[in-house]
């Protein structure tokens, strides 16, 4: 009875835990990944931190007060991610969860914590600063889950809150059986999801990307320009808009080949990725056409930024692969919501557009 009951608890920690992957992944993938190193460092501490937490508020509870449960299956976990952490990322967990352990109770089942999670940190840390952060992905695994298990158990058999030969008779087996298939499970799943939700981001950033320059494509700037026109009208805040065409962009296929205008192409678009603000949104909107969204700027300065990419494209000189120096101008037309409601921007921004092709060519225009 004592064995089933046991059964169910470890169970039911297992199953908690495996639950917050789900979570744990999304939220990495989606919010945390290509931040800093200390960033995703501190994440990591945090979210394992909750998880050892909820491991021990489901614990089975010994009549003397102490608890078994997985509570290190989480600090395993960041010894298997080490790679995604600082180093020094798994000790500050291992203390985390000494601090909550002692918080839930003082006794001398909060003992053998502390002296469990340290002997499992130093053997792992060590190991994991010689030999094991070289080692594949499968051997980081099968080690951290085997030699974690087993000094879990031995100290929690040597240190535990009950007589040794009582402990290994009622809990070991399952004790150890419930650690590793948690760790193997959580593990895989972890893998499973992280597969998922990259293939979800290439697909969604094949559609809404132009798979030559990286910018967003025609698709995804109407969407953001429409964005940004509703919260202009709700809030008023300042919005322009710049559309970009390269000059006379017809010779220089027929000059020097396609692969030099895509060449051509690509330079265009970093100079413009390269003048604008992180927030600024900008675009290949067709052919040799590109668009910048402004969000809360006025026409002066969006004209301003807008003379700033047409004067650094003029200077440019593009050489192509095989050799040859293509030099290009652009058009720019520039337009603001205060002056063009609603789809009228992009219109007014178009007609701008023209008037520079009209007058010229290699201008700004933003009046008129």
């Amino acid at each position: 009875m004592l064995t089933g009951t046991f059964l169910g608890a470890m169970i039911t920690n297992a199953s908690v835990l495996v639950s917050l992957v789900y979570l744990q992944q999304y939220v990495y993938l989606r919010f945390i990944e290509g931040k800093s190193e200390r960033l995703r460092t501190l994440y990591g501490i945090l979210i394992h931190g909750f998880a050892a937490l909820l491991s021990m508020l489901f614990a089975y509870q010994l009549e003397n007060g102490a608890m078994v449960d997985t509570r290190i299956v989480p600090l395993l976990l960041m010894f298997i991610w080490s790679r995604r952490y600082l180093s020094w990322a798994p000790y500050a967990l291992a203390v985390l969860i000494i601090l909550m352990r002692y918080g839930i109770s003082i006794n001398q089942g909060a003992h053998a914590t502390m002296l469990n999670l340290l002997a499992i940190t130093i053997v792992l840390g060590y190991l994991n600063s010689v030999w094991l952060s070289k080692q594949s992905f499968r051997v980081r695994v099968w080690t951290v889950t085997l030699i974690g298990s087993i000094i879990n158990l031995v100290m929690a058999s040597l240190v535990g809150a009950m007589p040794m030969i009582d402990f290994l008779e009622q809990f070991a087996a399952i004790f150890f059986f419930v650690h590793v298939v948690t760790m193997i499970v959580m593990v895989f799943t972890y893998r499973a999801i992280f597969r998922e939700m990259r293939l979800h981001t290439e697909l969604r950033e094949t559609a809404e990307t132009d798979f030559l320059t990286g910018l967003q494509n025609r698709r995804m700037l109407d969407r953001t320009l429409n964005h940004h026109l509703r919260l202009s009208s709700r809030t008023e805040a300042e919005l322009s808009v710049a559309l970009i065409d390269i000059d006379h962009f017809k010779r220089v296929n027929d000059t020097f080949g396609h692969e030099a205008g895509d060449e051509v192409l690509r330079r265009v678009a970093e100079i413009i990725k390269h003048n604008v603000r992180s927030y600024d949104r900008v675009g290949r909107y067709g052919g040799e056409e590109f668009m910048i969204v402004f969000p809360h700027l006025g026409k002066q300065a969006a004209s301003e930024i807008s003379e700033r990419v047409r004067q650094e494209i003029e200077a440019a000189e593009f050489v192509t692969a095989l050799g040859h120096k293509v030099q290009v101008t652009v058009s720019i037309g520039v337009a603001t919501h205060c002056e063009s409601r609603g789809n009228l921007l992009w219109t007014k921004a178009d007609e701008r557009l023209y008037q520079a092709k009209n007058r010229g060519r290699n201008r700004t225009v933003s009046a008129g």
